[in-house]
């Protein structure tokens, strides 16, 4: 019986089935595929260049939106002008770039509100920082999941070493990229890429299926881990 192929794109359970299933294998060029995919999701402009160009077939316009592919060095530099905190000049970017991004996104549109109120407490611009939470934060209170989130940032202002303070985390680098990254998806959905790159789909995946095996089925453990090997290779080729 011939064996049928899985595509991790069309399929983001491929990997899992092809584990449950014995006629159905993923092959060198899915697996290029869904590298691909997060690499135009992370924006690595130059790498994605280099893979399109070891890839035994391009894939499809209808896969591969060229309009991704046509947004990345613009999307990397909005991405790290949030990384840098420069979070008004990205808000600007990005209505002239993508005029209907934070337009239809509000919730992306509170977060970077709430980065560049944070970016001001850190330049211990208090007093700025105090009227531009009620100019432009105030209305996002009328929602419900906004108001820790205000609550927290607000107490900001309130300590000298805001960093070192009970709400510090707000003050991390973790937290710009996690507005970064929220534009960034609020951008790629409009061009119906994968809010998640399938890669980190996988990978959680394949460590569910891990700890699922090794506790129910610990006899088909090192079958497993053949397969893990024959897919850490193809990765690698």
């Amino acid at each position: 019986m011939a064996r049928r192929s899985l595509d991790p794109i069309e399929d983001p359970n491929c990997f899992k089935r092809a584990w449950e299933e014995k006629d159905v294998e993923v092959t060198e060029d899915s697996v290029q595929k869904i590298v691909l995919f997060y690499l135009i999701h992370n924006n690595y402009s130059e790498t994605v260049e280099s893979l399109l160009g070891s890839m035994n077939e391009r894939p499809e316009k209808d896969i591969l939106t060229s309009a991704a592919l046509d947004t990345i060095n613009d999307r990397k530099r909005i991405y790290g002008l949030i990384l840098n905190g420069q979070i008004l000049q990205a808000v600007e970017e990005t209505n002239v770039l993508f005029p209907n991004v934070l337009k239809d996104d509000q919730d992306v549109l509170f977060h970077l509100r709430c980065q560049h109120y944070i970016e001001l407490i850190r330049e211990k611009k208090v007093k700025e920082a105090l009227l531009y939470a009620q100019e432009e934060l105030g209305s996002f209170g009328h929602n419900p999941k906004n108001v820790d989130t205000l609550e927290d940032i607000v107490l900001l202002m309130c300590f000298e070493d805001a960093e070192a303070s009970p709400v510090g985390s707000y003050m991390s680098q973790s937290q710009r990229e996690k507005a970064a990254e929220m534009l960034n998806s609020a951008v790629l959905r409009q061009y119906d890429m994968p809010l998640k790159p399938g890669l980190e789909r996988v990978a959680q995946q394949t460590a569910l299926i891990s700890r699922t095996i090794k506790t129910e089925a610990p006899d088909k453990w090192s079958k497993f881990e053949r397969k893990l090997e024959q897919l850490r290779l193809t990765f690698l080729r």
